[in-house]
């Protein structure tokens, strides 16, 4: 199988949005929810090139940069933003990878559309607070230069912005110790479904099966191994910001 340039642990969540191309780049099958962001129908595009099928976009020109550099990497993964009929504009992680079969020639292109619309905006209004805070920052600053004659008054109210700061600073990290609980807990909590995804496809790599179906089977195991490894990630992530993260020696390959 392909791997990608993005490190597992660049997904928050699973993708709902999927595009299977063949080896030739011709679209071979896309989900549902494909089908409503594009407004495609899997019968009009079906085997046609994929930028015979998409419009002018970023989505189309990341597509074009992965397939220029497949000599170079198996993966890509770029965040974009998409305008689609009848919506507001939405932010995408894109991640495309290559399937290889045994015998190492490339047999499909998985594409993956993970929506961080939310996550877009919200670092949106962040900056745009920020540039706020700053520009009052510089403003008071510029005040209390210009008012030496209120000097005393100036350092009380200097005295309970420091105050309401390192409440700030106490609700923050408040905060964090509750995201970190959280996302220790949902990680736990997705490990067993995922074993049991993971354990029931190594049951039917067991039983009688088409080469189709084993090719289909070989991608959820690919899929739902990645997904596990994410999920070990978060949780590795979470014990390293409380201090509890633990090294071990394990063996790997350098070249890879």
């Amino acid at each position: 199988h392909g791997g990608r340039i993005a490190p597992a642990n660049a997904r928050s969540g699973k993708p709902d949005t999927c595009l299977i191309l063949d080896d030739k780049g011709a679209i071979e099958y896309f989900n549902k929810q494909f089908s409503v962001l594009f407004q495609f129908k899997l019968n009009d595009v079906k085997g046609k090139n994929y930028s015979l099928a998409f419009p002018d976009s970023e989505f189309l020109d990341n597509l074009d940069l992965f397939f220029k550099l497949q000599s170079e990497k198996d993966g890509f993964q770029a965040d974009i933003a998409c305008d689609f009929p009848n919506k507001s504009k939405m932010w995408f992680s894109l991640f495309v990878f290559s399937v290889k079969n045994q015998d190492g020639n490339i047999t499909n292109y998985v594409v993956e559309l993970e929506d961080i619309t939310q996550k877009e905006l919200a670092r949106r209004t962040l900056e745009e607070t920020n540039v706020i805070l700053e520009n009052k920052v510089s403003e008071r600053t510029a005040e209390l230069i210009a008012s030496n004659e209120n000097l005393e008054q100036e350092i009380i109210v200097r005295l309970k912005a420091e105050t309401e700061l390192i409440k700030a600073k106490e609700y923050v990290e408040a905060a964090n110790k509750a995201k970190d609980s959280f996302l220790a807990k949902v990680s736990h909590e997705l490990r067993t479904p995922m074993n049991g995804i993971i354990g029931l496809t190594s049951i039917l790599f067991g039983t009688e099966l088409s080469q189709k179906q084993k090719k289909f089977l070989e991608m959820i195991k690919y899929s739902a191994d990645n997904l596990l490894n994410i999920i070990n990630d978060i949780l590795d992530y979470s014990k390293l910001e409380e201090g509890k993260l633990k090294i071990k020696s394990e063996p790997f390959q350098l070249n890879s």
